[in-house]
């Protein structure tokens, strides 16, 4: 759930982003596609792109930690370890 002042700090390259983890989320986790689990696991994962938005696009600090976007939240979102649980 995003509101319009978070909407408006996802450019292109931030929607690829999201768009990548997306890919991820499908590629490697390893409950079937129906299970409960796996929609938790979306679910905090939107969580954390959520709350981790970049202030000016990507590039642009983070809004939560201020580091360069993507962050490290982001970036751990990205490595194909975190969706093997």
């Amino acid at each position: 759930m995003t509101n319009s002042s978070s909407e408006r700090r996802y450019d292109s390259r931030t929607k690829a982003v999201r768009l990548q983890l997306q890919e991820l989320m499908l590629t490697y986790s390893p409950v079937s596609q129906n299970s409960s689990n796996r929609a938790a696991f979306a679910r905090d994962d939107q969580r954390v792109f959520d709350r981790h938005v970049p202030v000016g696009g990507y590039g642009s600090a983070c809004a939560s930690c201020g580091r360069r976007w993507p962050c490290p939240q982001v970036e751990s979102l990205r490595d194909a370890g975190h969706y093997i649980r």
